[in-house]
């Protein structure tokens, strides 16, 4: 407190009467305050060292000085700006014969003095004070001197004849804006702002029907008609009084949506690679409905609709690493399979669809820290939310409606489509056009559409990423921006992604529970028969079922029914199709979806061939 300064324009707080006052002048030891928040002036004198002793005592606060406005005075026109030049001349004036301390404006004396400058500016006493005081309660600030009741920011000027400019054509409004007219204003801008689909010429119509029209009444009926073009406000001046009420971000969000103005036009403070630290640290994942129509894998002259398409980036290196093609839209089951994907031996995953691949053109499995994804359904759920905690993943869930936050992705979606678009042309491509006969022309079924999946990985995963911000060391190493190589380096850099310390235990947690029956014939499932006479454990629960159909725990691999799997003392294990059975093994392979439609059409088919036969009609015995 020794340091303590005390300088003019400072506020006091009294803390006993909770009164503020104005430091105005410093003067052979003394301190001129003027009470601030009253509507007369008040000057009182106080000793410099008294106030000082009172501050360290803590009986009174200094406080800072508030944020003053900044306006540009020579945008003032008409009566205002007279006005301001008027009050200014006034503070001149006062601070010439008065200053520094103002005290002797409390004195009879200087009545003949203030008479004097009342009369030479043609102003009343009542205006002098309150001009006075203004100017001494907010520390000398010329701007308190301006019209409070108007922006000081619009600097909108009253008027007394109409402003901008004349007409071109025909004869312009002659109205003056009055504050009744701008009431009315109001009412037209709360009809632009009730739905998307008013624009501001439905809001000006509403106004004109509503106070500048006329109503007339005659044998032939009831008509109605506007006033003449003079006696009502014209468009142009509807349209700037409402850019100034609502400023663009206010009509954006109305037109719009806040979330979907926010995520357009929130400010870019950093980038994707804030944050993220090497390969697997955070991946993005998301899925989207490809604009092709594909045909069913059992029978190609049906359409089972559009793909989706699931893809797992990691944020480091660009590289997608995990996919998933299925027809499950914001489903689980689409997310686990990504998930399983991530762990697949990619080059005997690849050979199932006729790709010969190595391993060097592919990333090892990993467990990323941190997965960012939207708030979909199944990114949300409690089976999600279990796997996640199981893996010891953590969920990142983004704002709703900013897909740009996860932009990665939602980028590669859109480079997918660019890219097969011109050999999906003619065999299914959805065109957004009324003539696009994609459901006629379908010719690509699952597994066809997964070979286009798989190239574009492949090719991605191997490109040149121009628009990749490498850091002064990457430059220096001389790192081509490309997907491998940046994983390469990432590696080196930061160390390996998190492995899958229990693989078993990884693919267990991902699939799904089946109501598998075991008995003698093995285990059964949807008319599908599975066998492992290789595990005495299996086997001996066939021979304690015998005839009786058993419940028993098992799960399947959505992308493939060739296997269900199940757990003994702390094993994974697998039965495979039966070989044995007709029919059985072929369908080796097949996707659970493709399964779920083929065995539909059986039943189906069966339905109808045993209504068939309950109709025939009987022969007539001779």
């Amino acid at each position: 407190m020794e340091d303590l300064q005390i300088n003019i324009g400072m506020i006091i707080l009294d803390q006993a009467t909770q009164i503020r006052f104005r430091i105005i002048a410093i003067h052979l030891g003394q301190v001129i305050l003027c009470r601030m928040d009253c509507t007369q002036l008040d000057l009182t004198s106080y000793s410099l060292q008294i106030l000082i002793q009172q501050v360290q005592h803590g009986e009174w606060i200094l406080l800072s000085a508030e944020e003053k406005i900044v306006t540009d005075h020579n945008m003032l026109t008409g009566i205002l700006k007279k006005t301001f030049d008027t009050k200014l001349a006034v503070v001149r004036q006062v601070e010439q014969s008065f200053g520094p301390t103002y005290l002797r404006l409390r004195s009879r004396q200087a009545r003949a003095e203030i008479t004097a400058i009342c009369q030479s500016l043609s102003i009343g006493k009542t205006t002098f004070w309150k001009t006075v005081r203004l100017y001494l309660q907010s520390g000398f600030d010329v701007n308190a001197l301006l019209d409070g009741r108007i922006s000081h920011a619009a600097n909108i000027s009253e008027y007394r004849s109409k402003t901008g400019r004349p007409a071109r054509y025909g004869i312009a409004s002659s109205l003056i804006i009055t504050p009744e007219i701008k009431k009315q204003f109001d009412e037209g801008i709360k009809i632009f702002q009730s739905g998307r689909s008013q624009t501001l010429k439905n809001a000006y119509n509403y106004v004109m029907e509503t106070y500048y029209s006329r109503t007339e009444y005659s044998e032939s009926g009831v008509t109605f008609s506007l006033l003449p073009l003079t006696k009502r406000p014209s468009f142009r001046q509807f349209t700037y009084y409402v850019h100034k009420v609502l400023s663009q971000k206010d009509i954006d969000i109305v037109k719009t949506s806040r979330q979907e103005y926010r995520n357009n036009q929130r400010l870019l403070l950093s980038d994707s690679l804030h944050d993220v630290c090497g390969p697997g640290d955070c991946v993005e994942i998301d899925e989207c409905e490809i604009d092709i129509s594909l045909v069913s894998s059992v029978n190609h002259q049906d359409t089972v609709g559009r793909p989706i398409l699931y893809l797992m980036i990691d944020i480091y290196t660009r590289a997608i690493v995990a996919f998933s093609v299925s027809f499950e839209n914001n489903s689980t089951l689409g997310l686990t399979n990504c998930l399983l994907n991530l762990s697949d031996d990619k080059t005997a995953f690849c050979q199932k669809y006729g790709i010969e691949t190595s391993e060097a053109d592919w990333f090892p499995g990993f467990l990323p820290k941190r997965i960012r994804c939207d708030r979909g359904a199944e990114y949300r759920g409690k089976q999600t939310e279990q796997i996640f905690q199981e893996l010891g993943i953590t969920r990142e869930l983004v704002s709703p409606a900013t897909g740009s936050l996860k932009g990665i992705v939602e980028h590669m979606f859109r480079q997918f489509h660019q890219d097969i678009n011109p050999y999906t042309e003619g065999v299914g491509q959805i065109q957004k056009r009324h003539d696009s006969r994609h459901h006629q022309q379908a010719a690509l079924d699952i597994h066809e559409f997964t070979r286009l999946v798989i190239t574009f990985i492949l090719k991605h995963n191997h490109s040149y990423m121009s628009t990749y911000p490498l850091t002064k060391d990457m430059c220096e190493k001389q790192i081509v921006p490309t997907p491998m190589d940046l994983w390469q380096y990432g590696v080196k850099t930061c160390g390996n992604p998190r492995p899958i310390g229990n693989y078993n235990q990884y693919i267990y947690s991902l699939m799904k529970p089946v109501p598998a029956k075991i008995s003698r014939a093995g285990l059964t499932w949807k008319n599908l028969n599975y066998i492992n006479l290789l595990d005495p454990y299996f086997r001996t629960q066939m021979e304690r079922a015998g005839r009786k159909k058993e419940p028993f725990d098992a799960r399947i691999d959505p992308r493939d029914i060739g296997f269900l799997y199940y757990l003994h003392k702390g094993e994974l294990k697998q039965a495979k199709l039966n070989p044995a059975k007709t029919g059985n093994a072929d369908l080796s392979g097949m996707t659970l979806k493709e399964y779920e439609q083929f065995y539909q059409e059986k039943k189906a088919q069966d339905k109808a061939v045993s209504y068939t036969h309950l109709t025939l009609p009987t022969t007539e015995r001779v």
